[in-house]
């Protein structure tokens, strides 16, 4: 069972959290800040030589009772996607974990239609700009037509792919987070979708060219 790969992103996770912790307000970081004992533990047990199921789903158990009750916390998503992913390729997963899933993409999903249609609303009364809310709201009601669809196929995967990889606006947390959760959800049923670091390097190469251009801007 080669890990390598799972332990450099569990090792990144921890890195990411520990960076937000430091910088964070009070409240947040001590709500943030439960993780990371658990994403240690992960770590652990990945580096270790055996690793049995019921230790898999201790860990997943331990997650999906604080996202449960924190869906507005994207960053604390990820290790259950990093766990939930390594359980999948491994044989190691359970229908409890399966359906914590589930559970969490329904939650999720309703946590991002009332984001931005919140978003999309102060829009319209000239409280910010962006014509990204809107197209996010877009994004959020087709996946809640593909989740409660009895009948899709992978036209309309690659379709919401696409439109996810098009937004021209700057890439913000919670378009990723989104992004991550619709790619998790098409790839567990069955459907070919990018990965999930062909994604983050997309992401993170177009807040690259963003930055660049207020630098050329700034420069003018």
């Amino acid at each position: 069972m080669n890990n390598s790969k799972y332990i450099k992103d569990v090792k990144s996770y921890i890195a990411s959290l520990k960076k937000d912790i430091e910088v964070s307000s009070e409240t947040y970081k001590n709500r943030v800040s439960m993780m990371l004992p658990i994403a240690e533990q992960w770590l652990v047990l990945l580096t270790s030589d055996k690793i049995e199921k019921t230790e898999v789903e201790n860990i997943a158990k331990r997650l999906f009772n604080i996202i449960n009750a924190q869906i507005e916390l994207v960053i604390i998503q990820d290790l259950f996607h990093l766990v939930s992913n390594w359980a999948d390729k491994n044989g190691l997963s359970t229908i409890k974990i399966k359906n914590w899933k589930k559970e969490l993409d329904v939650k999720f999903l309703k946590f991002c239609i009332r984001y931005y249609e919140q978003n999309e609303k102060d829009v319209k009364e000239g409280l910010q700009e962006g014509e990204q809310w809107a197209f996010g709201l877009i994004i959020a009601k087709k996946w809640q037509r593909l989740i409660n669809s009895s009948s899709i196929n992978q036209k309309d995967i690659d379709s919401i792919i696409n439109q996810l990889l098009l937004l021209d606006e700057p890439i913000g947390t919670m378009w990723r987070a989104m992004s991550y959760g619709i790619r998790e959800w098409a790839a567990e049923n069955g459907f070919k979708v990018p990965s999930h670091d062909q994604l983050k390097e997309h992401f993170n190469s177009k807040f690259q060219n963003f930055i660049g251009d207020i630098g050329k801007e700034e420069e003018n």
